[in-house]
């Protein structure tokens, strides 16, 4: 409630930008990522929170960018307080980026990728079911069943071509 949507679903797409800071030979890599590249891995997020505040202090409009700044800084955070940067737990975690974590993780098990199985979307909601409680806050997993025909509409309709 009070949030602008349109400004929200702009704001999505900025939450892996971040990655610009990342080599190639990472992101692109078609085998399972060494200890040391996952690290690497990981800084996408600082990149980000570092190139998301160089743009708000730039510019006199700032609530697209602090809804990208929250998804951008905290997708990575799980409610157990078990995920990265900042060890973020609970409603600690924004809102915006508790949404995030649910969504990244479907679309990257039902996207191909060279390195790893593509997930059916049964599969994929069965991770996200599992999650509950620990990867991800409960009364948004409900909110993905809720949903889940849509998800699965969308995945059929652009994904399985």
């Amino acid at each position: 409630s009070g949030w602008n949507m349109d400004l929200i679903l702009q704001s999505v797409g900025l939450y892996d930008i971040v990655k610009i800071g990342i080599p190639d030979s990472i992101l692109n890599k078609p085998a399972k990522l060494s200890y040391l590249e996952t690290e690497t891995m990981r800084n996408h997020v600082d990149i980000g929170v570092d190139v998301i505040t160089k743009i708000m202090n730039e510019t006199e409009e700032n609530e697209f960018l602090h809804h990208a700044l929250a998804i951008a800084g905290s997708h990575h955070e799980r409610w157990d307080g078990k995920g990265y940067p900042k060890g973020l737990s609970g409603e600690e975690i924004p809102l915006e980026a508790r949404l995030m974590a649910i969504v990244v993780t479907y679309d990257e098990l039902i996207s191909w990728q060279p390195y790893k199985k593509t997930y059916t979307h049964e599969e994929a909601a069965k991770v996200i079911e599992e999650g509950s409680g620990t990867r991800f806050e409960p009364g948004l997993v409900d909110v993905f069943f809720y949903m889940e025909r849509e998800f699965r509409e969308i995945t059929q309709k652009y994904l399985l071509k």
